[in-house]
């Protein structure tokens, strides 16, 4: 059925097989279809290798951030070294953008922001997405949270709010406007865990992005991480 002719129609299947598995949680199954579609790569004298690098590497990662994400890692800090991934700036973003966002999900919080920073200074990040911009920074002060770096997080938060000045207005970044305001509360409050109406107002929130937030919209889960900050006695 499948030759040199319509190669590329084979590798589009089997990719669409490999994210399918995945959005429908058949994690190793979705495994064993990328090692097919690696597989096929490799034919013809890897004659598309090229064009679909990134689609494998892309469904090792997303899978094994959810079950071994020690192994995400890894597969991440290898790729980055790669000439194919330093040739192209979007590799790069999701390069240091995954390795950030999983050191934060390890709690290894000093890699995390090592890598939030490098993200920062990466060709392109100014005249990037706004939206992604809000959502990396958003991430990195809670990272900061975790370091105890208040004084940091009090500078980074105003030059913040003002540059996202406008996005912070919309409903589409409602989330972003609360967290902030929660964590500006967490930090002005000596025991924030005595305060009734800052953890009323933080259980509410994480109830609200349990019934709101996308999946594929989300780069931190501030709801879980919300969640992570209440007493054991009123965590949902």
């Amino acid at each position: 059925m499948f030759n040199r002719g319509n190669h590329d129609t084979k590798l589009q299947m089997l990719t669409y097989i490999v994210n399918s598995l995945f959005k429908t949680d058949k994690l190793r199954q979705s495994l064993q279809w990328a090692e097919r579609l690696k597989s096929a790569m490799d034919e013809f004298n890897q004659l598309l290798f090229d064009k679909y690098f990134f689609f494998y590497y892309n469904a090792l990662v997303i899978n094994y951030s959810v079950l071994e994400p020690e192994k995400a890692i890894s597969i991440l800090e290898d790729l980055k070294d790669q000439a194919r991934i330093k040739a192209n700036d979007y590799y790069h973003w999701f390069v240091y953008l995954n390795l950030a966002v999983l050191h934060f999900d390890q709690q290894q919080y000093k890699e995390a922001i090592r890598h939030f920073g490098k993200l920062a200074l990466l060709d392109g990040f100014r005249s990037a997405d706004p939206s992604l911009r809000l959502k990396i920074s958003v991430g990195e002060l809670l990272n900061r949270y975790e370091l105890q770096q208040s004084d940091v997080i009090e500078y980074k938060m105003t030059r913040l709010k003002k540059e996202y000045k406008n996005l912070l207005l919309q409903d589409s970044h409602r989330e972003e406007k609360e967290i902030l305001d929660i964590l500006r509360k967490m930090l002005n409050t000596a025991d924030y865990k005595n305060e009734p109406k800052l953890l009323e107002k933080m259980k509410s929130f994480v109830d609200w992005t349990r019934n709101n937030s996308r999946e594929d919209a989300v780069i931190i889960d501030y709801g879980n991480w919300v969640n992570s900050k209440l007493p054991k006695s009123i965590k949902t």
